[in-house]
């Protein structure tokens, strides 16, 4: 395969609170790319809050509609972006094999002890988290991510250590540029 063609996405993925929507604006914003959060872009199309839409019409009607939104994305071929993906967003085989076909993909990978305390510490609103805290809240995410890693271990990159976001950024740049 040829070297990285410089039209190619990049798209993290990993589980919630692995900081893909913070370090993708910051990687973004260093490649001159835009960024897209896949779960604002649901938001905007659907006229209404990810936790309401799994209120309403539950996650199988959700995952429906985050593969078409998805695709979507995914078929702006004339200008790379940075797209932060939902945590579930590669439970779908189609989804994955979308995006290893379509993107550099990395994985943002954490600990669940890790991900429990950013999680913790998060503002953002989580609908399959909420109520959950300390000790239940890790036994979730470590059953949790057992079920998802198969999935997110398909990335082309991986990140498994907690680092300087700076440093994960450059690391990021320097894979996707060695990408084959």
């Amino acid at each position: 395969m040829a070297k990285v063609n410089s039209l190619r996405h990049i798209a993290l993925t990993g589980y919630m609170g692995s900081g893909k929507t913070s370090l993708g604006k910051k990687l973004a914003k260093e490649l001159d790319y835009p960024f897209i959060d896949l779960d604002a872009y649901i938001e905007d199309k659907e006229g209404q809050a990810i936790e309401a839409i799994f209120k309403a019409k539950g996650e199988p009607y959700f995952r429906e509609i985050e593969s078409k939104y998805l695709n979507e994305i995914l078929s702006l071929k004339d200008h790379p972006c940075v797209l932060s993906l939902g945590g579930g967003a590669m439970q779908l085989k189609q989804n994955a094999d979308n995006l290893l076909a379509d993107t550099f993909l990395v994985y943002l990978k954490f600990s669940p002890k890790v991900l429990k305390d950013r999680l913790e510490n998060s503002k953002t609103i989580r609908p399959l988290i909420a109520g959950l805290k300390g000790e239940e809240l890790e036994q979730f995410i470590t059953e949790h991510l057992l079920k998802r890693e198969m999935h997110y271990n398909r990335a082309h990159y991986t990140l498994d250590n907690i680092m300087d976001i700076k440093e994960r950024i450059q690391l990021i740049i320097k894979a996707y540029y060695q990408f084959k």
